[in-house]
């Protein structure tokens, strides 16, 4: 039974940028994204919906206009 010895390990060489893991790091963030989407887009659009819409209703008629130019258009 003879034995080979194993190839010697060299050193790992890395460039200025990992592009493994620059990659690795935007699919992650990307399926994150796409996961909370409803939290982190719909649900703030909805909330600026809902503040303008009410905004708008409380003091729409009782608002002079400004040049001319009606607040509620």
């Amino acid at each position: 039974m003879s034995l080979t010895p194993y190839p010697q390990e060299g050193t790992r060489r890395f460039g200025a940028i990992n592009w493994l893991g620059v990659w690795t790091l935007y699919v992650k963030e990307v399926r994150r994204f796409w996961k909370v989407m409803t939290q982190t887009v719909a649900a703030p659009v909805v909330t600026t919906l809902l503040y303008l819409a009410i905004f708008a209703l409380a003091i729409g008629k009782f608002r002079p206009d400004v040049h001319g130019v009606p607040f509620i258009e």
